[in-house]
C-alpha cells in the first residue's frame, strides 16, 4: 500500500509538472459548469480573474456570458459521444478580444477527474494572420481597394441578383491617361502617391453599395449596383471623367491627370466575362476616339474585337514565318526629278485578306511587341536591297542614254505606275550625285526605338548587308522623340555615332517641334503630307509650307515634301526651297526588282497599280 502512494504521488507530481508548464490552458469544469481546477496558463486566456470555483461563463465579459454559457451546455451534451473541438471568439473582462480554440473531454466517469476537460488555445494571432492574408489576397496592397479576384466575385453576385429582380448594374472600366509621363518626369513614388490619391477619389464617387477596385497598374474599375437605369450608370461615367479636371495635391507638388472611362451595363451583358469583355471594349473605344472621355460598349465593337484577335493571332503566325514584303517609293529632286533613294514601305500578303497594309496591323504589332522583330526584318530586307540598286547604278547608261539620266517621261506625265524622271542623286542639299549614291529611308517605330539593342542591331545589318552607313536613313516619329532626357540624346548620339542618318518623319504632326529641330543631331525633316495638301489653294497651307522649309534651311537641314500628287505642288515646294520629295505624282511604290531597274537607269518591269493613299 506504502509503495502503491508512493507511486501514485510520483505520478500526481508528474502530472502538475506536465500541466504547470503547458502553453494551452486546462480547467476542469463540474457537470455544473463549475470550475474545479485550473492550470496557470489560464491567466493567458481569460486574464488575471479567480477562476477556481467560478463558473466557466463568468470569466468573461458580462456581455458575452451567456453566449459563453450555452456554448458550454452544448458541448457538455455532445462530449459524451467523444471528444468535441470548436472555436470561439469572446472578450475578456478586461476588454480584450480573443479567439478561442476549445477541446472537451468527457471524464466526469473517471473518479480521479469527475468532470468535463476543456484545453484551451489562444489562436488570436493565428486568425489575425489569415484574415491578413485573405484581405492580402482579395485587396490591392498599394490603394487597399479590391482587387481583380474580389472584383470579379462581387461582379457574378451582382449580375445574378440582375437577373433575379430584373435591376441594373454597371461596369466601369477607368484607365489613368499618360500615366507612364508622371512616372518617368515624376520618378515611381509619387506615380504611387498618384494611384493612392486616385483610389481615394473614385472610391468617393460611389455609394457604399457600389465597389471600387484596382486592377492592377494605372487600371481601376467600379461596380454600380441596382441603379435606376443605365443613364444613372452613364452620369457615374461622366462625373468620374469630369471630377479629374481638379489636380491632385502630391509630395512633388500639384498634379493634374485625366482618365479614359468604357461602360458596359447588365442590359446587353449576361454574365461576369461579358460585361468585363464589353467594359473593355468600351474603354478601347474611348481611348482610340482621343482619350478624356467615356463611352458606351456597342454591339459593333464586338465585331471589331474578333478582327482584331484575328489579325493579332494571323500577325504572330507572319513574324515567325517573316511573311511580309517591302515596296519602295522612290525620293527625288523636285527640280530636275533625278533619283536620291527610296523609303521602305512593309506589306503583308495575306493568303485569305490580300494586301495589308501597314495602317490595318503596324498599330497592333507596337501593342503587342511584335513591332521590334518586324523592324529587325524590315531594316535588315532594306539594306539588301539597297545594295542590289546600289551595284545596279554602277553600271553604264543603255545606248542613248543621256549620261547619268534615266530614260522616263518628263515630270507629271508619267505613265500610269511608273515613276517620273529619275537619273541619280544623294540628299545633299541641291547636289545631286550618280545613282550609286542611293540611299535607303527606314521607318523606326518609337518601341523599336526604345529597345536597347536597337543600335547594336543597325551595326550588325550595315556589318551583314554590305551598306554604307550614309546610304542608311532612319525616320523617327516626334513621338519616339517625346522623351526629353539624357537617354535620348546619349540613343541619338550613339547611332550618330554609326554614320546613320536620322530624320523627323510627319514633321508638324507631334509636339514641341521646333526644341527637337534645335536641340536634337537630325538631318532631315520630312514634312507631312497635310501641309502639303492644298498649298495651291490656300494660302495659310502655303504659308507653313514655307515656313517648315525656312526653319529647316535656318538649321541647316535638309526638307523632303511627301504626298506631292499634282505638277503645282511640286513647283511651289520647289520654288520656296524644297530640294526633295515623294509622291505619286514623281513615282508609285514598286517591288525591290523594280527599284533595282530604276537604279540601272530603265523602265520598271510592269506598271504598278496605285495604292490607296492614306496607306502609302
Amino acid at each position: 500500500m506504502l509503495r502503491q502512494d508512493a507511486i501514485q504521488r510520483r505520478n500526481e507530481a508528474y502530472f502538475r509538472a506536465l500541466v504547470q508548464d503547458a502553453s494551452d490552458a486546462i480547467v476542469i469544469v463540474s457537470d455544473e459548469g463549475v470550475v474545479k481546477y485550473a492550470t496557470p496558463s489560464t491567466v493567458a486566456i481569460f486574464g488575471d480573474v479567480p477562476t477556481e470555483g467560478e463558473y466557466l461563463w463568468d470569466l468573461v465579459a458580462e456581455a458575452d456570458r451567456e453566449d459563453f454559457a450555452r456554448t458550454f451546455m452544448r458541448l457538455r451534451e455532445r462530449a459524451r459521444f467523444g471528444p468535441r473541438v470548436v472555436e470561439k471568439q469572446t472578450t475578456r473582462k478586461d476588454g480584450t478580444s480573443v479567439h478561442l480554440q476549445a477541446r472537451c473531454s468527457d471524464l466526469r466517469a473517471e473518479p480521479n477527474v469527475a468532470g468535463l476537460v476543456f484545453t484551451l488555445r489562444d489562436v488570436t494571432a493565428q486568425h489575425k494572420l489569415e484574415a491578413e492574408l485573405k484581405h492580402r489576397a482579395f485587396h490591392d496592397a498599394l490603394t487597399g481597394l479590391p482587387n481583380r479576384l474580389l472584383f470579379q466575385d462581387r461582379i457574378a453576385q451582382r449580375t445574378a441578383a440582375s437577373a433575379r429582380d430584373g435591376s441594373i448594374a454597371g461596369v466601369l472600366f477607368v484607365d489613368l491617361d499618360d500615366f507612364k509621363v508622371v512616372n518617368d518626369t515624376k520618378g515611381h513614388s509619387v506615380g504611387d502617391e498618384l494611384l493612392v490619391a486616385v483610389a481615394s477619389r473614385l472610391s468617393g464617387l460611389v455609394r457604399e453599395s457600389d465597389t471600387a477596385a484596382r486592377l492592377g497598374g494605372d487600371e481601376f474599375a467600379l461596380l454600380i449596383g441596382s441603379a435606376e437605369d443605365t443613364a444613372a450608370v452613364e452620369g457615374t461615367a461622366e462625373r468620374i471623367v469630369g471630377s479629374f479636371t481638379e489636380p491632385f495635391a502630391l509630395s512633388a507638388g500639384l498634379v493634374t491627370t485625366s482618365v479614359t472611362v468604357g461602360v458596359a451595363t447588365t442590359e446587353d451583358s449576361t454574365d461576369t466575362d461579358e460585361l468585363l469583355r464589353h467594359a473593355d471594349l468600351a474603354l478601347y473605344a474611348a481611348k482610340s476616339a482621343g482619350k478624356r472621355q467615356w463611352r458606351r460598349y456597342q454591339p459593333v465593337l464586338s465585331a471589331g474585337l474578333i478582327r482584331r484577335r484575328e489579325i493579332q493571332e494571323a500577325l504572330a503566325e507572319a513574324v515567325a514565318k517573316s511573311a511580309f514584303s517591302l515596296v519602295y517609293q522612290p525620293i527625288v529632286a523636285l527640280d530636275s526629278g533625278e533619283l536620291a533613294g527610296f523609303e521602305a514601305l512593309i506589306r503583308w500578303p495575306h493568303p485569305q485578306w490580300g494586301m495589308m497594309h501597314p495602317g490595318q496591323f503596324i498599330t497592333l504589332a507596337e501593342e503587342t511587341g511584335q513591332i521590334i522583330p518586324i523592324g529587325a526584318w524590315v531594316l535588315g530586307r532594306a539594306a539588301a536591297d539597297i545594295v542590289r540598286c546600289r551595284q545596279a547604278a554602277q553600271l553604264a547608261p543603255r545606248p542613248g542614254a543621256a549620261p547619268g539620266a534615266v530614260n522616263l517621261p518628263a515630270p507629271g506625265r508619267a505613265a500610269p505606275g511608273v515613276p517620273g524622271p529619275a537619273t541619280a542623286g544623294q540628299l545633299s542639299r541641291g547636289r545631286p550625285a550618280g545613282r550609286r549614291d542611293l540611299y535607303v529611308s527606314v521607318n523606326v517605330s518609337a518601341r523599336q526605338f526604345a529597345d536597347p539593342s536597337f543600335a547594336n542591331n543597325v551595326r550588325q545589318v550595315l556589318a551583314s548587308s554590305g551598306l554604307e552607313s550614309q546610304a542608311l536613313m532612319l525616320e523617327l516619329t516626334e513621338t519616339a522623340l517625346l522623351r526629353r532626357d539624357e537617354q535620348l540624346h546619349a540613343d541619338l548620339g550613339e547611332l550618330k555615332s554609326i554614320g546613320v542618318k536620322l530624320a523627323i518623319d510627319d514633321f508638324g504632326t507631334g509636339y514641341s517641334s521646333l526644341s527637337y529641330l534645335r536641340d536634337l543631331p537630325i538631318d532631315v525633316v520630312k514634312m507631312d503630307r497635310s501641309f502639303v495638301e492644298g498649298i495651291a489653294e490656300s494660302d495659310q497651307r502655303l504659308a507653313l509650307a514655307e515656313g517648315i522649309v525656312q526653319i529647316a534651311t535656318t538649321l541647316n537641314l535638309e526638307v523632303v515634301a511627301e504626298g506631292i500628287e499634282t505638277e503645282v505642288q511640286r513647283d511651289l515646294l520647289s520654288s520656296m526651297g524644297c530640294h526633295y520629295g515623294q509622291g505619286y505624282l514623281l513615282a508609285m511604290p514598286m517591288p525591290a526588282s523594280q527599284a533595282v531597274e530604276l537604279a540601272r537607269g530603265g523602265f520598271p518591269a510592269a506598271p504598278l497599280v496605285p495604292e490607296p493613299r492614306a496607306l502609302t
